[in-house]
């Protein structure tokens, strides 16, 4: 995951489950971090907290895909053969 897609993360979560305490868990972060998060939330602007979940879902899809794609290249595997179960194992993050 880059460094951005963890700032975009940050600031939906942000969005949708805290943001009366945006300032105090800003003030959480490192320096670099909190400028990067920041940015993110102009750019977002006042959409709706429904758009916050759909990009949200759309963002956390293409990181899915990300791991499944770096999994399957190392080891060989066709991951698309493994169950359901396994897939949402593999694909969580650690």
């Amino acid at each position: 995951m880059t460094q951005g897609m963890n700032a975009t993360f940050f600031a939906f979560a942000l969005l949708l489950r805290n943001p009366g305490r945006k300032s105090e868990l800003l003030a959480l972060l490192s320096e670099q971090r909190r400028v990067e998060v920041e940015s993110v939330l102009q750019g977002i602007g006042s959409i709706s907290d429904e758009r916050i979940r759909q990009e949200f879902t759309e963002l956390r899809l293409l990181e899915v895909k990300s791991q499944r794609a770096r999994f399957e290249k190392p080891g060989g595997v066709v991951f698309h053969r493994a169950s359901p179960r396994l897939t949402a194992w593999l694909s969580r993050p650690f």
